[in-house]
């Protein structure tokens, strides 16, 4: 089966062609001295119906060390209750204060317009814009400020907790394909307007930097609001850095396979659309090696074709050991979820079928109960 040895000569260079990026340098991670500056940060939540979240972003909020902070969370016209949950941790702290989102204007997606609200309302010299489902460690602030003292935008990764099997199984394939995406998502390539990739769990601004950017206004119609922030921060010359922060901030960013469907749904297709075709082609390539090469080595050694299986077998493995390195900043336990990485890839290549059809058909994305354009 001449087609066989053939295909998994390719698959096999996709899969080095992927491997290839983890000879990138790793972002570094915060500095184990905090900042002594004293600035102050106006910490910016957007929620809309976040009830069992918030309480804990905002009891580690309120428990960072070392920074003058205030709290602000823009509430979205929440119905699960925690608007009132916020309310009464405000009570218990001056530094809390929730703000009640203004009625959501034509153009705008809901996490922009809070966010831009949320702005309007702050005091500090530093904006920390994060997600109601983090949780942040008493020094993760402070670090982070020493950090970006040479820059006027600090983003990275967080460490993702993931609870249920297809969450532990499906999410490290994801960040592999995005990690290929963004060309290996460091601090070269956060300097590139077409490579650069912000995390909107994270995004700390210097607060003039962000107002001379057009803040979340100029992207105020972008589902993907931080891949557009960052890509507009690149293009302006502000200066930006890209850390790991998975020793200083967790995130739950959903909850179980359906959730998980929905969540990436409203973005997938967006991110694809703006990838450059260099860094897209070797997406692909890793897609298809992380989807087909296990299944056509099943097929391969039941037709006692064993170069071809050796190949196949071995462009697995090689995706295996990528999938395993992006466990790295998860809650993952290794390599035995690592090693099932093509039901992930089946999982994400559902995902970007469904939202390339709310993109093409201009059904646009459904999240929290409102339906944006995907542009």
């Amino acid at each position: 089966m001449a087609w066989l040895l053939a295909l998994a000569i390719v698959l096999l260079a996709c899969a080095l062609a992927g491997a290839l990026l983890l000879r990138e340098p790793p972002p570094p991670r915060l500095p184990g001295r905090p900042s002594r500056l004293g600035a102050r940060v106006s910490v910016i939540v957007p929620s809309r119906d976040e009830a069992r979240n918030l309480t804990r972003c905002l009891a580690s909020l309120l428990a960072l060390e070392g920074v003058d902070v205030e709290v602000l969370v823009v509430d979205g016209g929440s119905t699960d209750g925690s608007r009132e949950l916020a309310l009464l941790m405000a009570r218990e702290d001056p530094r809390l204060r929730v703000l009640d989102e203004p009625p959501l204007p034509p153009g705008w997606v809901g996490k922009c317009w809070a966010c831009w609200n949320g702005r309007q309302a702050a005091t500090g010299e530093w904006l920390l814009f994060t997600d109601a489902d983090t949780a942040h460690a008493p020094q993760s602030l402070a670090r982070a400020l020493a950090a970006a003292q040479d820059a006027d935008l600090l983003t990275g990764l967080t460490r993702q907790e993931l609870g249920s099997a297809a969450e532990r199984v499906a999410m490290p394939a994801t960040f592999t394909l995005i990690h290929a995406a963004a060309r290996g998502a460091g601090d070269e390539a956060i300097r590139d307007p077409e490579h650069a990739i912000g995390n909107g769990q994270y995004l700390l601004f210097r607060a003039s930097a962000y107002d001379r950017l057009g803040g979340h206004e100029a992207v105020k119609g972008s589902v993907v609001e931080d891949l557009a922030l960052a890509r507009l921060a690149a293009l302006s010359g502000v200066r930006a850095s890209f850390w790991d922060l998975s020793d200083s901030v967790r995130v739950r960013m959903y909850r179980g396979g359906r959730e998980m469907f929905r969540g990436w749904r409203k973005n997938v297709a967006t991110g694809a659309a703006h990838t450059p075709a260099p860094a897209f082609a070797l997406t692909a390539a890793s897609f298809a090696a992380g989807l087909f090469a296990a299944p056509l080595a099943l097929l391969a050694l039941a037709q006692r074709e064993w170069i071809a299986a050796l190949l196949l077998a071995s462009a697995w493995l090689l995706v295996s050991w990528r999938v395993r390195k992006a466990q790295e900043t998860t809650d993952g336990p290794g390599w035995p979820d690592a090693l099932l990485h093509p039901l992930g890839f089946a999982f994400f290549g559902a995902v970007l079928v469904a939202s390339a059809f709310d993109r093409l058909t201009g059904r646009g994305a459904v999240w929290k109960g409102r339906r944006y354009p995907l542009r």
